[in-house]
């Protein structure tokens, strides 16, 4: 899972567009790349809630945190 500002989400994803589309890894990581995204927000106390759906795909139900806040 990663968490990326909007900016750093966007340079991410011209980045992929650039990749060609002939090949199959290319398409299927970008398929997953992007239909796995999701905007989330932060709250007062500076928490961030995971959506459900990435929760039962990472097979995580338990609380997450951060190992690295370096920009992509």
């Amino acid at each position: 899972m990663f968490v990326m500002t909007k900016q750093a989400f966007s340079r991410r994803a011209e980045q992929l567009e650039a990749l060609s589309s002939d090949q199959k890894a290319n398409r299927d990581y970008k398929r997953m790349f992007f239909s796995s995204a999701s905007e989330e927000s932060v709250d007062k106390t500076g928490r961030m809630s995971i959506p459900a759906a990435l929760r039962r795909f990472a097979d995580r139900q338990h609380q997450v945190g951060p190992i690295d806040d370096a920009e992509m």
